[in-house]
Order: C-alpha cells, then sequence, then structure tokens
C-alpha cells in the first residue's frame, strides 16, 4: 500500500486457522485497508459518541463470529467485517467510515498515494 511504503505481515494465528478453512485468504493489504476502517471507527466512536465501550464489544463480536464460531464459512477478512453498513446509536455511519477512509489517501481512493493515517 502506498507504493509499498507500508505492508504488513501475517499474523501468527494464521498458518493454524488455515489447515482448518484453506479457502481462507489474509493478505497484507486487506489487513491495512480493515485497519483503516477500525482507525476511522475508532475516530469516529471516541470524538462524536465518545464510546468506545460500545466499539470495544462490537469488533469481539466480529471476530467471534469470524474465527470462533462455525456459523458461515468466511473467505476473507471482508466476510467477517461488514463495512456496508455502520449503526451506531440508530445513526447510520458508513459513509462517514468509507470517507474517513478514501480521504486518508494523499490521492482520494487511490490506494498507491501516501496515506495519512499509516503515516
Amino acid at each position: 500500500m502506498s507504493d509499498g511504503e507500508y505492508c504488513a505481515y501475517t499474523p501468527k494465528f494464521f498458518d493454524r486457522y488455515r489447515e482448518e478453512n484453506p479457502d481462507f485468504e489474509l493478505k497484507g493489504r486487506s489487513i491495512l485497508i480493515q485497519t483503516l476502517y477500525e482507525r476511522c471507527l475508532h475516530d469516529l466512536m471516541s470524538r462524536k459518541y465518545q464510546d468506545e465501550g460500545t466499539l470495544f464489544w462490537t469488533f469481539f463480536q466480529y471476530l467471534d463470529a469470524c474465527f470462533v464460531e462455525d456459523t458461515k464459512p468466511v473467505n476473507s477478512l471482508a466476510d467477517c467485517f461488514d463495512w456496508s453498513t455502520v449503526m451506531i446509536d440508530g445513526n447510520e455511519e458508513v459513509g462517514t467510515i468509507h470517507e474517513c477512509v478514501e480521504s486518508s489517501f494523499a490521492i482520494k481512493g487511490n490506494y498507491e498515494s501516501n496515506n495519512t493515517l499509516l503515516a
């Protein structure tokens, strides 16, 4: 990402997890994108809603559904973390989150340009 300036390593747990779910794909780029979404959600929760507790438990629910419960097969982080809707206190905030991620790049939406959040 950002023309190779940023990269992410595959988490240690992934080798063992992949033995159980060989179709799951995890690449450094998807980890970085997920990190940006999480950072933007954290900023929104702490600044606008001033409630990091809800954020904490929301992520545990996602992680549980993805890596602990066998409720549905998942093949990527996108299957675990659905960023198509972000409801907080009855307010839809998906646009705010997407805008934060996209505008964090020097050239809005260009994932090869410099990223201010990663920097």
